[in-house]
């Protein structure tokens, strides 16, 4: 089996063949219709690699609650101001 990419129409009690699309079809055929201009080989479609979605990012922004004394907990931790994360407060 081959993959052509058909030039123009065809149309027989085989079914239709539109011009633009690619078909597979035996060898011999093949062979035919890119002898006579009617297709060209089709390169195999180029299959792409998968890769893992991205994280979503958290819709609501965690905070830091102030504990006293100049503790604060975030994120289960409890940090200084200073060891805080830029925009939790």
């Amino acid at each position: 089996m081959k993959l052509i990419k058909m030039r123009t129409l065809s149309a027989g009690p085989n079914g239709v063949m539109e011009p633009g699309q690619a078909y597979p079809v035996d060898d011999k055929a093949a062979a035919a219709l890119v002898d006579g201009g009617f297709a060209d080989y089709a390169e195999p479609p180029r299959l792409e690699k998968a890769t893992r979605p991205l994280e979503p990012e958290r819709a609501v922004k965690p905070e830091a609650v102030h504990i006293g004394g100049g503790w604060y907990e975030y994120e289960g931790k409890k940090l200084r101001k200073n060891d805080l994360p830029k925009g939790v407060l």
